[in-house]
C-alpha cells in the first residue's frame, strides 16, 4: 500500500444471513455472513419516505476474529463492521463464467466487528440486570478520591486541596 491510501469501510447494519464457515486452501478458517444496511429519504416530488437496502457481503479471517463472530453474531443482531473493501473475480465452477463479488474483508488489526444489539437473543448472562439488587453507582473522581487515602497526585493534577 502507498502512502497515504486509505481502504476503509464501516457499516452499522443487522446481520441477514447467519454465519457460514469454510477453509481456505491454506488450511485457514473463514467466516462469511451478509449485513444489509438502510438508507432512508423524503421525497419531496413524491411526497413520501424512500428507502435504499443494501446487502454487504462480509467476510473474517483470523483465529480470533472468527471465533468472536462464531459466538456472537447471529441472524437478526446489529453490528459495527469495519474492514477493507475487497473485488475479487472468480470463475463458476458449472459454466466457468467469471463473475465479480465486491466484499468486506475482516482482518487483522484493521478489522472489527462489534455487536451493538443483540435483539434479545444475548449469549451471555447479564447478571447486574437483576431487579432485587439496586445498580453500584457510576464511578467518578469524587468517589474515587474518597475511597482513596493518598490523593496528592489527583490534588495536584486538578490545583486543589483536600480539607
Amino acid at each position: 500500500m502507498a502512502t497515504g491510501d486509505v481502504n476503509k469501510i464501516i457499516l452499522v447494519g443487522r446481520v441477514v444471513r447467519e454465519p457460514e464457515t469454510k477453509l481456505t486452501k491454506r488450511g485457514d478458517r473463514r467466516m462469511r455472513f451478509l449485513v444489509q444496511t438502510n438508507e432512508q429519504w423524503w421525497d419531496k416530488d413524491a411526497n413520501e419516505k424512500r428507502t435504499k437496502t443494501v446487502t454487504h457481503l462480509v467476510v473474517v479471517y483470523g483465529k480470533t476474529l472468527t471465533a468472536i463472530v462464531g459466538k456472537c453474531v447471529s441472524r437478526g443482531v446489529l453490528v459495527y463492521v469495519e474492514g477493507q473493501l475487497d473485488i475479487r473475480k472468480w470463475k463458476s465452477p458449472a459454466d466457468a463464467s467469471e463473475s465479480w463479488t465486491v466484499e468486506v474483508v475482516v482482518s487483522g488489526w484493521g478489522g472489527r466487528i462489534t455487536v451493538l444489539d443483540f435483539n434479545d437473543a444475548s449469549p451471555f448472562p447479564f447478571p447486574h440486570e437483576d431487579k432485587d439488587e439496586e445498580p453500584a453507582p457510576p464511578l467518578s473522581i469524587k468517589t474515587s478520591v474518597e475511597k482513596d487515602t493518598d490523593t496528592s497526585g489527583l490534588e495536584r493534577f486538578l490545583g486543589e486541596e483536600r480539607a
